[in-house]
């Protein structure tokens, strides 16, 4: 939060309240002691009404690279994921950023001879670096998994 300093500057300024920290969405409480006051009306020898206007200043920092987020759908036969939920506008697996609760289509069963589709597993495959070892290690393609491991049939 910032304060009214009407010695600051050549005409008064803003200036940081030292250790002052509001989180986004956080209450804060407004001191008239910290305001501009401008349009001040008094009435008999006391302040009647008055703007009242302060300043929180918004501090940035450089954003991360994003975690590419996507969703990988396997037959568990040791092939490469048959297909890959990611956003409109990724060439890749690598640089989609599939938005949190973004609706995907569930994947339908899938056939295949001699077994029987018990339903869709949810794999850690860790961080950025684990996720593109995933996708490129053919050995993580095929796993051992039984009813506990389903999480949409």
């Amino acid at each position: 939060m910032q304060r009214w300093d009407p010695n600051a500057g050549t005409e008064g300024e803003y200036v940081d309240i030292a250790d002052s920290k509001i989180l986004p969405g956080e209450k804060f409480e407004v001191e008239a002691d910290y305001a501009k006051m401008d349009n001040v009306v008094y009435k008999e020898g006391k302040i009647d009404s008055a703007d009242y206007t302060i300043q929180l200043r918004a501090k940035y920092i450089e954003l991360e690279e994003a975690t590419p987020t996507f969703i990988p759908w396997f037959d568990n036969n040791g092939d490469a994921a048959f297909w890959v939920d990611k956003d409109a506008t990724a060439t890749t697996y690598k640089n989609s950023t599939l938005l949190i609760n973004e609706a995907v289509a569930i994947q339908g069963a899938r056939t295949m001879t001699g077994r029987r589709f018990l339903g869709w597993a949810r794999i850690d495959m860790g961080d950025a670096q684990g996720a593109d070892s995933f996708m490129t290690t053919p050995e993580n393609w095929e796993m051992e998994l039984d009813e506990e491991d389903v999480f949409v049939f």
